[in-house]
């Protein structure tokens, strides 16, 4: 039997309104995926610029969490949930594996943190090497030992040139983070920081790096990344951490002043 008029544009609607349905329950799920990432604030310049690169790539979207490497890695477990870890070193993956926070066969390492002093732009306290943050009167500065990677950093630095007791007198901030104390420097805060050299980039009209020697430096400090076991969405997971050691993303790190092998 024919169809009315009324009948006829009554069906179409309906054809189309499934054709609506189908096509958004036949689309690829991965087009609306979200990951979520915990990550050493120390990185964040360049991830967030790979997280960018990949979005547009594959539709992913990797929402970070920035903190110190403990603080971090804590908030996973409490919470339980998350999608990748990447602390600022292989001590704390270490812990996260001791913990069972993350699956060790999906282990990549991304790139090496290289510590450094920072002075105010100009350095007005004419500070050329870590003796110098012995000097009376000095405000130096570390992130929290304890959660942040460059904070222990720092202290084994300074046992290793047999000056903490003479600075730790100097100390007058233990921050929450690497990105916090560089914030306080550049702030006038403070005089002087150990932190990574990849802040010089940070805030380079008011803040300089300063090498420290290596014969004091007992490591540099290996970023490590691995799937949670919290993650809903694990292969999800791997596929971005493949993306964030491929030669793509090491360009984005390099450009962000990172390196992405061991110097030498």
């Amino acid at each position: 039997m024919a169809l009315g008029k009324q009948e006829k544009g009554t069906f179409f609607f309906v054809l189309f309104l499934l054709g609506l349905i189908l096509g958004t329950s036949c689309a690829s799920p991965q087009n609306s995926l979200s990951l979520e990432a915990f990550v050493a604030v120390g990185l964040k310049t360049a991830f967030d610029e790979v997280s960018t690169a990949y979005q547009e790539r594959t539709g992913v979207k990797v929402e970070a969490i920035y903190g110190a490497s403990g603080t971090m890695l804590s908030q996973m477990i409490l919470a339980q949930r998350g999608d990748i870890y990447l602390p600022a070193s292989q001590d704390f993956m270490a812990a996260a594996e001791d913990r069972k926070a993350v699956d060790p066969a999906t282990k990549e390492v991304v790139a090496f943190l290289v510590p450094a002093l920072a002075v105010a732009k100009g350095n007005p306290k004419g500070i050329g090497s870590l003796f110098d943050l012995a000097q009376p009167g000095l405000r130096i500065g570390i992130a929290n030992p304890e959660a942040a990677p460059v904070g222990k950093l720092a202290m084994d630095i300074l046992d290793s040139a047999g000056l903490r007791a003479a600075v730790e007198k100097n100390i007058v901030v233990h921050a929450r983070d690497a990105e916090d104390v560089v914030a306080l420097l550049a702030l006038g805060q403070l005089d002087a920081v150990i932190t990574w050299d990849i802040y010089q980039s940070w805030a380079p009209e008011r803040i300089e790096v300063i090498p420290i020697s290596s014969q004091y430096i007992p490591r540099l400090e290996k970023t490590p990344v691995a799937v949670s076991i919290y993650s809903q969405h694990r292969q999800a997971a791997i596929d971005f951490i493949r993306f964030l050691v491929s030669p793509e993303a090491k360009a984005i790190f390099q450009r962000h002043g990172y390196l992405t092998g061991p110097p030498g």
